[in-house]
């Protein structure tokens, strides 16, 4: 069972994921930074469904576990495209050559999507 320190960390992540997102729409920048806000909103939708499966299922149900690995794993990946963006960004200011920046970010995105070809065993069994 969480107590209240449990909870009182997971609520400042909550708060600290819609302070970013408020951020990008008050400044005007979701649109340029669309990958970290399609990443924080769905942070912020994964937070909300953890809440409501720990109180329907319990802490320790399969239902939960499962909400939280698949969810976690659609983060993760979330993530990777926001690195690819960063990476992008730094690209362009470094004035790299057109070719070098779209190799590079062909290669960091192969590798980071990789995890996805992992799920397919476990399908088939």
């Amino acid at each position: 069972m969480l107590g209240r320190i449990d909870y009182a960390i997971w609520m400042l992540g909550f708060v600290a994921e819609v302070a970013g997102l408020v951020c990008l729409f008050n400044r005007k920048q979701f649109i340029r930074y669309i990958c970290i806000g399609i990443y924080l909103l769905a942070a912020l939708l994964v937070t909300t469904g953890q809440y409501i499966f720990i109180q329907k299922f319990g802490w320790s149900s399969i239902e939960y576990r499962y909400y939280y690995y698949y969810s976690e794993s659609l983060l993760t990946i979330l993530l990777f495209f926001v690195i690819v963006q960063f990476y992008d960004r730094v690209f362009q200011e470094l004035s790299a050559s057109r070719y070098v920046r779209r190799g590079t970010l062909v290669l960091i995105a192969a590798t980071h999507c990789s995890p996805i070809w992992s799920f397919v065993p476990i399908r088939t069994i």
